[in-house]
């Protein structure tokens, strides 16, 4: 049974106009056969060269290992998604897999959705899924559907192929807190509010006026009057 290949994009070399230097081969489909992909098999992560890590996404199932390349073999290969950053100041990355593999459940991702990337060392990075939707491997960069470019739009991007391999479903990614230190910020922002209202009070105690001189004499006066009285 033959299947589409995903053609996975040139890693950049120094901007996004790199791009332009580089082709990539149009592999329209295969004669791999149909073997289970979709499943995570954590013995062998690190027997191929460049493993980096794993990608979780737990609301759709999806849970593959990451290599630094950008190669055809790598997204062919079971329990394996081509990671490649782009090596500019922005830092973007890009993942991608066959949707007949690891990123079968892609497209159903919806926004809010946490991905994390564990490192080899045991390292954890959080995004926030922004935008799903279809476009176009063009063989040197990735656009929406009109033909506009969106690399460099977010801090991750993801993609994989649909009727083809120009056409994809792509997934874009902000960085996120994790969720210990996105409650580590809502204890402190409550905290903060709770001084605010403290401090707030404070000051308009200070700001409430005093007795005037007169009515201050005025009380000696009564004072005295009464001590003189007994």
């Amino acid at each position: 049974m033959k299947r589409m290949l995903l053609v996975p994009l040139m890693a950049f070399v120094l901007t996004t106009a790199s791009l332009a230097e580089d082709f990539l081969p149009l592999v329209m489909s295969s004669e791999l056969p149909m073997t289970d992909h979709t499943k995570p098999n954590y013995d062998d992560d690190r027997d191929y060269a460049d493993f980096v890590g794993r990608l979780y996404i737990d609301e759709i199932d999806i849970d593959v290992a990451l290599y630094h390349s950008n190669s055809q073999e790598v997204v062919d290969r079971k329990d394996s998604a081509a990671y490649f950053d782009l090596s500019s100041a922005r830092g973007d990355m890009i993942i991608a897999d066959h949707n007949t593999h690891a990123f079968g459940a892609l497209c159903t991702v919806k926004k809010g959705a946490i991905a994390r990337l564990v490192n080899d060392n045991g390292v954890m990075e959080y995004y926030e899924c922004a935008a799903v939707f279809k476009g176009h491997n063009t063989g040197k960069g990735i656009t929406d559907w009109s033909g506009r470019s969106v690399v460099g739009e977010a801090d991750l991007m993801m993609y994989t192929c649909f009727d083809g391999w120009q056409n994809v479903w792509v997934v874009l990614w902000q960085k996120t807190l994790s969720p210990e230190e996105q409650e580590k910020q809502s204890l402190l922002h409550r905290f903060g509010a709770s001084m605010d209202a403290i401090i707030h009070s404070l000051l308009m105690d200070t700001k409430r006026p005093s007795i005037s001189s007169e009515e201050n004499e005025e009380l000696e006066l009564t004072l005295l009057n009464s001590t003189n009285h007994k």
